[in-house]
């Protein structure tokens, strides 16, 4: 299978492959000896290759649809219709009015660049949003858990749906959890926010998890559908 490959290097001890946008990434330690740098390219390849077949099976979870369907409807609810149109600006913006958002691109340009456009509406998508996420949080972590978390921050990242920071009390999600069945999006919540409670993946941290969504398991099989 003929997949691009890149290779950057970085001030760590361990190396590690992922595969991102259909291509194998690897970050290899610049601390290693040059024959075991070579090794564990070697290795991480024959890893990353038996893994693809199964990686292309996943749904991207992608905007750039929207631009033709004309509309986006979001896991927390929100439903938008999406228009466009050139304006004078200097680069791709967004721009609300109520119920429909237009996406506005540079008449100085020919074409529409739909990963330009897809960048500026993830950004506002993130930011118009995070209110609604916050408020999604709340309302699960009440009457479960008295732990309570401190900020929530969205991270443009489809390598993992979201971390927690128990000691400073910070839950970071993946933003293109706007497009997933809000179920998921609740799994991926109550996920983090048993983390304030337990950092690790104990019976103590799974028995939380299934006391506010006994059928997770089912949620995080549906999650490993995406990418």
């Amino acid at each position: 299978m003929d997949v691009p490959v890149r290779i950057t290097y970085h001030q760590q001890r361990s190396s590690t492959a992922r595969i991102r946008d259909g291509e194998i990434v690897l970050r290899i330690s610049s601390f290693a000896p040059r024959r075991e740098q070579e090794r564990h390219i070697e290795e991480l390849l024959k890893t990353m290759q038996k893994k693809l077949p199964k990686q292309s099976k996943k749904v991207a979870l992608s905007l750039r649809s929207v631009f033709a369907e004309g509309e986006v409807l979001l896991s927390t609810g929100a439903c938008y219709q999406i228009r466009t149109k050139q304006g004078n600006v200097s680069k791709y913006k967004v721009e609300k009015l109520s119920s429909t958002l237009i996406l506005i691109w540079p008449s100085s340009e020919l074409e529409f660049d739909e990963t330009q456009a897809e960048q500026a509406l993830w950004k506002f998508l993130a930011k118009d949003q995070i209110k609604a996420v916050e408020q999604r949080l709340r309302d699960l972590r009440q009457d479960w858990i008295e732990e309570n978390f401190r900020k929530v921050r969205w991270r443009m990242v489809s390598s993992r749906w979201g971390s927690c920071d128990k000691r400073q009390g910070i839950i970071m999600l993946s933003v293109k959890l706007l497009l997933v069945e809000p179920r998921l999006l609740d799994y991926v919540c109550v996920h983090e926010l048993a983390h304030l409670k337990y950092a690790d993946h104990s019976d103590l941290f799974w028995d939380l998890v299934a006391q506010k969504m006994p059928d997770w398991k089912i949620q995080r099989k549906k999650l490993r559908g995406y990418e």
